[in-house]
Parts: C-alpha cells; sequence; structure tokens
C-alpha cells in the first residue's frame, strides 16, 4: 500500500470515529430530553392536579356561600316580619296612651267640675292603671322586639362580611 492509500484509510477511520462520537453524543442529548421531557411532564400532571383540588375547593366554597345567602334570605324574612310586629306593637301603645290621656282628662274634668261617687272614680282609677300597665307591657315588647331585630341585623352584617372577602379573592 501506498503512502496515499495509508492517509485516505486513515482519514476515512479518523471520520468514521468522529462521526460515531458524535452520534453518541446524540443519543445521550436525546436520552437527556427525554428524562426532561419526562420530568417536565411529571410536574405539569402534579400542577394539573393542583388546579383540579382548588376548583374542587372553589366549587366547595360556592356551595356554601349559596347556602349561607338562602339563609339571609330567610333571616331577612322573619326579620321583616319582627319589623312588622314592631310597628303594631309601636301602633297600639300609641292608641293606649292616647286612651290613657282621655281617661286621664276625663277623670280630672269630672273630679274638677262634678262630685263623683267614690265608686265611679275608684273604676276610672283603675281602668287608667290597668291600660297604664298595658302601655308598660306593650313598651318592654317593642324595645325587646327592637334588640331582637338589632342583633339579627348585626348577625347578618357579620355573615355578609366572610362573603364580601371571598368576592373579593374570586375577583383577584
Amino acid at each position: 500500500m501506498s503512502r496515499h492509500d495509508q492517509g485516505h484509510w486513515s482519514w476515512s477511520g479518523n471520520k468514521y470515529r468522529s462521526a460515531s462520537g458524535a452520534l453518541n453524543q446524540l443519543k445521550k442529548k436525546t436520552q437527556k430530553a427525554e428524562e426532561e421531557h419526562k420530568q417536565e411532564k411529571e410536574e405539569s400532571e402534579k400542577v394539573l392536579h393542583s388546579f383540579a383540588a382548588a376548583n374542587a375547593l372553589l366549587k366547595q366554597r360556592e356551595t356554601e356561600l349559596l347556602s349561607e345567602n338562602s339563609q339571609l334570605k330567610v333571616q331577612a324574612a322573619q326579620l321583616q316580619d319582627t319589623v312588622q310586629h314592631l310597628q303594631t306593637s309601636q301602633a297600639r301603645r300609641q292608641e293606649y296612651s292616647a286612651k290613657i290621656a282621655l281617661m286621664t282628662a276625663k277623670l280630672q274634668d269630672t273630679d274638677g267640675k262634678l262630685d263623683l261617687s267614690t265608686e265611679l272614680a275608684r273604676e276610672r282609677k283603675a281602668q287608667i292603671a290597668d291600660l297604664q300597665r298595658q302601655n308598660k307591657d306593650l313598651e318592654k315588647k317593642l324595645k325587646d322586639a327592637q334588640q331582637r331585630a338589632a342583633r339579627a341585623e348585626l348577625q347578618i352584617v357579620g355573615m355578609e362580611e366572610p362573603k364580601r372577602r371571598s368576592k373579593k379573592a374570586k375577583a383577584e
């Protein structure tokens, strides 16, 4: 073999080794890329599961808020009933106060102008005392109803606060 032939074979061998090394590097890079792809896929699946869990929690919270909303509507209807009851009680109290004032005026007029029998005066005083007692009872009932209404209103305001925070968190 001539030197020229030996150089040719030497050059071909170098070329083969170089190509073989490049192929091995390409295989390593491919394997590494496949591993990275597998890891990224696993991480994506974890993130997807996290989103699914968060979505389930949001749906649960939405259900809870809908339930709270229904409860608030019931409480609002009850409050409306209480307000109407208060208005009725207040009207009765005013009616009794007017009757008391009228009877007191009549009694004073009668005592001043006429000579009433003791029995009649006692009856009127008893009626006035009875009306005053009824008026006091109504005032107490009115005050109790107003306190219940105030507590119910505070309770509703307290229940709406987490609802506002939840809406704010959803908006963000």
